[in-house]
């Protein structure tokens, strides 16, 4: 898959990378613009990795972000999804702060959803160090769909990792009412299992939201 790489100064010596898997269907080739228009204003100054994928039967968000990775050359790795607004301007520059304040492995910010207007963590979204991601790559390309693709990562990052989230670092989502997050069957199968022990471990941590 193609991957374009935007490339900004990034703050001293520390850059942050940010993937942005631009997935063949709408809303995402609709929002992608005004995504990147927003994190173009960035304190941090990212560099950005917009990898896309051609239109064919499946969607393969994993191998998106595995592309992105590679080309990668930031000290920090920041997932971000097309329909994501970053309308804080200094969340990307935060959340690096407080992982190497904290020498934490990686952040989960929480999302405030268009649809629902209620926070929520999703298994999408996360800010790594380049080091901790390095060992969790790379990411299942069997597993295809876009929904709960990447709940493997978060469980490493739960239960292997020093693991972050709270209401300190919230990101809106431009979330349409639809099916866009639809899982593929065979993914929603293997994953169910997955996704409520990480969901059941997030919950006793008070990090799921009520």
């Amino acid at each position: 898959f193609p991957v374009t790489i935007l490339r900004q100064k990034g703050l001293e010596a520390q850059l942050i990378s940010v993937i942005v898997p631009l997935m063949p269907i709408v809303p995402y080739t609709e929002q992608i613009q005004e995504c990147l228009e927003l994190l173009t204003k960035q304190t941090a100054k990212p560099e950005i990795l917009v990898a896309e994928q051609p239109v064919s039967r499946y969607i393969n968000k994993n191998r998106l972000l595995n592309q992105g990775f590679r080309k990668s050359k930031g000290d920090f790795v920041f997932h971000c999804d097309a329909d994501f607004r970053l309308k804080d301007e200094t969340i990307l520059e935060r959340m690096a702060e407080k992982i190497s304040k904290d020498k934490l492995d990686c952040i989960y910010p929480k999302f405030l959803s268009r649809v629902s207007n209620r926070l929520r963590i999703a298994d999408g979204g996360p800010m790594f160090t380049q080091s901790a991601l390095l060992k969790c790559y790379p990411l299942d390309e069997n597993l295809i769909g876009i929904s709960w693709v990447t709940f493997p990562l978060l469980k490493r990052a739960v239960t292997e990792m020093k693991f972050h989230c709270s209401d300190e670092f919230v990101i809106d989502v431009d979330q349409m009412r639809g099916g866009v997050g639809r899982r593929h069957g065979k993914t929603g199968s293997k994953m169910r299992p997955i996704f409520k022990e990480t969901v059941n471990i997030l919950k006793r941590r008070g990090a799921w939201p009520a």
